[in-house]
């Protein structure tokens, strides 16, 4: 049974943008459930359309099962467990949207929250579908720094080398971005927050956060890292093992070390309109990149990844697991 009471707020941000990290702050509010991405939504919303006519059992049923699969092959712990019967028993209405909602909100209830927080990637994507089925909800838009962003892409076990994709999807990611940011202006369901202010000055931006929540600020939303899931998350996968430390302020900037000057300029010749919307000051006013330049970023940047960074055979297996039935998903045959 669904809660009409729940507050609905999903994450609208750039894979390595802090976003795991915001998730986590919100989750350490004591009104909040901010659990592990599972990526439903976006599995799901645009493939619909596969399952034929839900009314009919076997459709249905197919749709249940393969959520289930999905769930139980997340890259996160949840509290909550789910099998096939428990989501049928448990949504009123034979739709995609109440299995969402049942998900969620008995995920909240196990711990001991009201409110959820829904951090899926591209929400651009699929925004229709939250727009239509929770006209209710609110939005938080997270923006990190391109230049950091693809350097933390760069050096991502699961996203190797190629700052020139990086920079892409952060382009492609904040053009839709602003475009939503412009339909929701003025509707108070919409809140922006830079990723270099958060870890700066995190107790003011997440001040700021819970006046547009509607909720009361806890202390206790910086001490996220002492959260039992959160620390088990935090081991399970390397890109989440910051989880496990307190904000660190002074975690931006880093290109300007860590990226040469021919990166730095591909990544701003890509990014610089979007940039100027953000405020990001650009290093290099001359954007012109010489075939030389491209071709030098791109060898430099396909690097090989190190041992260190390298996903372990656990994790390696949990990721194959759940990219088999996101497959799956996606290329099974119309109903």
């Amino acid at each position: 049974m669904t809660n009409s009471r729940t507050h609905m707020v999903f994450l609208i941000c750039s894979e390595r943008s802090g976003s795991n990290l915001i998730t986590r702050i919100i989750d350490a509010h004591p009104d909040y459930c901010g659990p592990a991405p599972l990526h439903l939504i976006r599995t799901f919303s645009r493939n619909l359309f596969r399952y034929g006519d839900l009314k009919l059992d076997t459709n249905w049923k197919i749709l249940v099962r393969d959520i289930v699969d999905l769930i139980n092959a997340q890259l996160g712990i949840w509290a909550t467990s789910w099998n096939e019967r428990k989501i049928i028993e448990g949504v009123t209405k034979r739709d995609f949207a109440s299995i969402v909602r049942l998900i969620y909100e008995e995920e909240a209830r196990a711990n001991g929250k009201r409110h959820i927080m829904i951090k899926e990637n591209r929400i651009h994507t699929f925004l229709p579908f939250i727009l239509i089925n929770f006209p209710r909800a609110k939005f938080l838009y997270l923006v990190r720094d391109p230049r950091d962003m693809a350097l933390s892409w760069k050096l991502s076990p699961n996203h190797p080398g190629e700052i020139h994709s990086g920079a892409r999807v952060w382009k492609e990611d904040q053009e839709k971005g602003i475009e939503t940011i412009g339909f929701l202006n003025g509707t108070g369901r919409i809140h922006i927050i830079k990723y270099e202010t958060l870890v700066s000055d995190g107790s003011l931006e997440v001040k700021g956060l819970c006046d547009f929540l509607g909720c009361s600020y806890h202390p206790s939303m910086l001490e996220y890292y002492r959260n039992d899931l959160t620390v088990k998350n935090a081991a399970r996968l390397k890109n989440w093992s910051n989880l496990q430390k307190p904000l660190m302020s002074n975690n931006f900037n880093k290109y300007k070390t860590k990226l040469s000057g021919a990166e730095v300029k591909q990544i701003e010749s890509i990014c610089k309109n979007e940039m100027k919307v953000f405020d990001y000051k650009l290093e290099f006013p001359d954007l012109n990149v010489s075939p030389a330049e491209y071709e030098i970023v791109k060898k430099n940047s396909t690097n090989n990844i190190s041992r260190e960074q390298k996903p372990d055979t656990r994790e390696t297996g949990i990721r194959e697991r759940r990219l088999n039935i996101i497959n799956r998903i996606l290329n099974r045959e119309l109903y």
